[in-house]
């Protein structure tokens, strides 16, 4: 699509940021995991990083096998669960807005704290 509307070098470059920027952030978000159940419940680090680990080939593979249902969801994932059972789909929506809810909070908090931090004269 970027060959559409610049050069070929800088459409490759994009081609390739967009490519490695989400496995940055999977690899991330896999490390990161380990942190939840162990900060709520003492548990060993990689308790927390095998649940997402093992979650994440299950939805993919479940996301896959439903394609059709959901190809044209906002959010294939909270579509897919509210296939399964309505109950689990509004219990999911609940977490998915606390979720994206929680991570605005802390953008903007940090965005608005280093704004509002005195600047060195």
């Amino acid at each position: 699509m970027f060959h559409s509307i610049t050069s070929l070098f800088l459409a490759d470059f994009m081609d390739y940021g967009l490519s490695i920027a989400p496995f940055c952030v999977g690899f991330v978000m896999f490390a990161g995991s380990g942190f939840n159940l162990n900060q709520q419940f003492g548990l060993p680090l990689w308790t927390d990083s095998a649940i997402v680990v093992v979650l994440v080939p299950l939805m993919t593979a479940a996301l896959l096998l439903s394609i059709q249902d959901v190809y044209d969801a906002d959010l294939p994932t909270l579509a897919l669960i509210d296939k399964i059972n309505p109950v689990l789909g509004v219990i999911a929506f609940v977490g998915t807005y606390l979720m994206i809810f929680s991570t605005s909070l802390g953008v903007f908090f940090s965005l608005g704290k280093r704004l509002a931090a005195p600047r060195p004269s």
